[in-house]
């Protein structure tokens, strides 16, 4: 059945910047004030499309594609490899191989690649054969495709060997096509999906702490919904445990319910929030603060470490920018924070009788 949203131009109710450069060169001196220079990429204010200790696009992209609304960033490499090497390319960024989920996503996504080149997205059937049903496809961050790009008669699954999906050229609908092709690629960093981070089932070897907290909640009214997280007695830390969130090393709060990923809110490293940087070093960690919470709704996150166990972590997010969880009957809760650089990741789990509140409208959790 053809999608009737097919065809449609971008909706115009999202924010949308596009960010335009130059090609990448030499990173020059004036990098950070505000305007655009050669061997520079994108400027003031920052964006989690832009690395803000080069001023280029991050991972080296050679377009890129910003929606405030959402702080999704989509990032186009021209450089062509089969399906599986864009998402492992991708994933190797702190990113994800894009996945589409409106008509305004799809034309933004698009924006941000080569239009006379085909380009992969993060859609694939190679696990469980789909057929000719666009649904029947899985998206790269897991779960199943629910916003059908594809081009009327498409897909057609040739000969049960196209299993993966990319952009026509000159178009921005869809094809599948066999995961072997060599095409550019779009990555999705920010926002819903914007990092890679959270991985589909939790990752192990965090560092838990003796004490903390979580609390979630969803009002009627979108932008009275919050969260807030808090990692307290945590192991002994140093300030180098927390990378350099600063300029390079980006944070991902991630949520799941008995190993199943329930939400994803991921903050870019460096930027400007307002007038001021979204970072700061304090004397033991990090600070990020964000009165407008523009990605996902973070509104601030602390970082301190302490030599004699006492090491905690705060984060906290609200506002209708927070990504939509399901709430109720949730059993075994874990929270972890995780940085795009190497070092520790952090997590607190809450179950039995440290779930204090647990209903469609709240979640209360202590660590036990």
């Amino acid at each position: 059945m053809t999608d009737p949203t097919r065809g449609r131009r971008a909706a115009v109710g999202a924010i949308v910047v596009l960010l335009c450069g130059m090609a990448a060169g030499s990173v020059q001196a004036a990098c950070g004030d505000g305007a655009l220079t050669p061997g520079e990429q994108c400027e003031t204010p920052f964006t989690g499309c832009c690395n803000p200790a080069t001023c280029t696009y991050w991972g080296g992209a050679n377009r890129a594609a910003f929606d405030s609304s959402t702080g999704n960033c989509y990032l186009g490499f021209d450089g062509p490899t089969n399906w599986a090497g864009a998402k492992t390319a991708c994933e190797g960024i702190g990113a994800a191989l894009a996945v589409i989920d409106s008509v305004s996503e799809n034309h933004l996504a698009r924006s941000a690649s080569d239009k006379t080149k085909q380009a992969w997205i993060g859609f694939s059937d190679s696990a469980v054969e789909a057929g000719k049903s666009p649904f029947g496809f899985a998206k790269a961050s897991g779960g199943n495709l629910t916003f059908n790009g594809f081009r009327q008669g498409e897909p057609n699954s040739e000969n049960d060997a196209e299993d993966c999906v990319h952009y026509f050229e000159q178009r921005t609908d869809w094809n599948d096509v066999a995961c072997t092709a060599s095409f550019p690629y779009i990555c999705e960093r920010g926002g819903s999906v914007g990092s890679s981070a959270c991985t589909s089932t939790p990752a192990t070897g965090c560092l838990a702490s003796k004490a903390g907290t979580l609390h979630v909640r969803r009002p009627i009214k979108p932008s009275q919904h919050s969260l807030s997280f808090t990692w307290t007695n945590g192991p002994s830390l140093t300030k180098t445990d927390f990378g350099t969130p600063t300029t390079t090393d980006g944070y991902t709060l991630c949520l799941y319910d008995s190993g199943l990923l329930l939400a994803s809110l991921p903050v870019a490293a460096g930027g400007l929030c307002g007038t001021h940087p979204c970072w700061e070093a304090t004397t033991a960690g990090y600070r990020f603060s964000d009165a407008a919470g523009k990605q996902g709704g973070m509104r601030s996150i602390a970082l301190r470490a302490s030599s004699n166990a006492k090491s905690r972590i705060a984060a906290k997010a609200k506002g209708s920018s927070l990504p939509a969880i399901d709430l109720g009957g949730w059993t075994l809760v874990t929270a972890k924070l995780v940085h795009e650089g190497a070092g520790p990741c952090f997590e607190a789990t809450f179950a039995g009788a440290g779930i204090k509140k647990n209903t469609t409208a709240g979640f209360k959790g202590s660590v036990e």
